[in-house]
């Protein structure tokens, strides 16, 4: 039996559960029972969590997914850091145990929800599958021209979100028809942070779903909401263009869907029409601009901290696609 304390006398002790039920326990059964105290010690409690993965999905992968899907989830602390361990080798999955510690014994089952949900959503972003057993195998065989079908409406959907998008307006219907075909959906969960200020990145971000939040870090340390973004808006330019560090946190507000355009798929693009880098650094200049703007409102700012002009722009964007 589970309970915080809340009363005791020489006679007996009362218990409140953490589903709030009151029970009272006479003290001549509490003294011959093993009692531990989740209290001492400072509070800290080590949960554990067992996954089953597929077997495709290399063990080193899997680890790291669910270790950061851990740090990422509200309550879970950093230190000690989460482990994970694969622990066996099972007839349909490989099954792995992670250990991470919380603060409040009380909250445990709310902090293992966030866990679970975390780890769905990061497993399902980098392709890793959670199986179930099988009993029966039907084959079902998809005609290619059903199959073609699937592949053009998921690439017509692509081109449509991206075509209003102000980055991608420099290019032509070819290029970016050639684009959708390299990028691919990701997606977030409520509270999932996507992008966060001063890491590293090189993708850039449709929404096509859901709503996120655009947070700043301010001088204090204290993060600051200077705007949301919903469906049809997007994020990530200055770090797609440059390879510079995010400029801002990003955060989901309700699950979302995005559309993910990184590095790699982008130089191809600018490999066969280098001409469209000027109109990309025109426009970047002027969301930073916006952007800056935003920040100062929200420190209270008299000016805004100046952005780096068009010609710096230009040639950062060069350099890093190697134009």
């Amino acid at each position: 039996m589970t309970g915080k304390v809340v009363n005791m006398t020489w006679r007996e002790t009362g218990l409140r559960t953490i589903d709030g039920d009151d029970i009272i326990i006479p003290n001549t059964i509490v003294s011959k029972e093993m009692i531990l105290n989740e209290s001492l010690g400072g509070g800290d409690e080590a949960r554990r969590m067992k996954v089953g993965v597929g077997y495709h999905t290399p063990p080193n992968q899997v680890k790291h997914v669910m270790a950061e899907a851990a740090l990422r989830s509200e309550g879970v602390l950093a230190s000690p850091a989460p482990e994970v361990w694969l622990i066996d080798f099972a007839d349909f999955a490989v099954i792995y145990e992670m250990r991470f510690w919380i603060d409040a014994y009380e909250r445990y089952e709310q902090v293992e929800d966030e866990v679970r949900t975390r780890i769905w959503y990061a497993f399902r972003r980098h392709g890793i599958e959670i199986p179930f057993p099988i009993r029966n195998v039907y084959v079902h065989s998809v005609p290619a021209e059903e199959e073609e079908l699937a592949r053009r409406k998921d690439l017509d959907e692509k081109v449509s979100l991206m075509r209003p998008v102000e980055i991608l307006q420099a290019l032509n219907d070819e290029e970016l028809t050639r684009l959708a075909a390299q990028v691919g959906w990701q997606h977030f969960g409520k509270g999932e942070i996507l992008v966060k200020q001063a890491e590293a990145g090189d993708s850039f971000f449709i929404i096509t779903s859901g709503r996120v939040s655009v947070s700043v870090e301010s001088g204090q340390g204290r993060q600051t909401i200077v705007a949301h973004i919903d469906a049809g808006g997007f994020f990530g330019e200055g770090s797609l263009l440059t390879g510079e560090p995010r400029t801002a946190t990003i955060t989901a507000v309700e699950d979302v869907r995005v559309l993910v355009i990184d590095k790699p798929a982008f130089a191809g693009i600018l490999a066969q029409n280098p001409s469209i880098v000027e109109s990309l650094s025109r426009i970047l200049e002027n969301r930073l601009m916006e952007l800056a703007r935003k920040k100062a409102e929200a420190e209270a700012a008299e000016q805004a901290v100046p952005v780096e002009p068009f010609s710096v722009i230009l040639r950062k964007i060069k350099k890093f696609f190697g134009i």
